[in-house]
């Protein structure tokens, strides 16, 4: 897991890397509703071993489920606002990469 700013808000996500240190694109990942599960940490890390910067950011703060039930709370309790800046910082902290 990584950390990174976005204002005054620390944001968590799972990044992802190519195993050379060359320039590489770069791709933001927005999890499924369930959370930022295993699942979607395979899926980045996948796209790193075909050559992509993946950073799936983590809209949910630390929850995950496996639950319908919880995972449409957990999406309705989540703020598309707070989302969006988060999806923002992310695409900044991996054009600076500072994370």
């Amino acid at each position: 897991m990584v950390i990174f700013q976005s204002g005054d808000e620390k944001i968590h996500g799972f990044l992802a890397l190519p195993d050379d240190e060359c320039r590489h694109r770069a791709v933001i990942a927005i999890h499924e509703w369930w959370g930022l599960n295993g699942w979607m940490k395979e899926r980045a890390t996948n796209l790193a071993a075909n050559g992509y910067i993946v950073l799936a950011v983590d809209l949910y703060r630390e929850k995950v489920t496996a639950d319908p039930s919880e995972a449409r709370k957990l999406i309705r309790i989540s703020n598309w606002f707070t989302r969006l800046r988060m999806n923002c910082g992310a695409s900044d902290a991996v054009e600076r990469r500072k994370m």
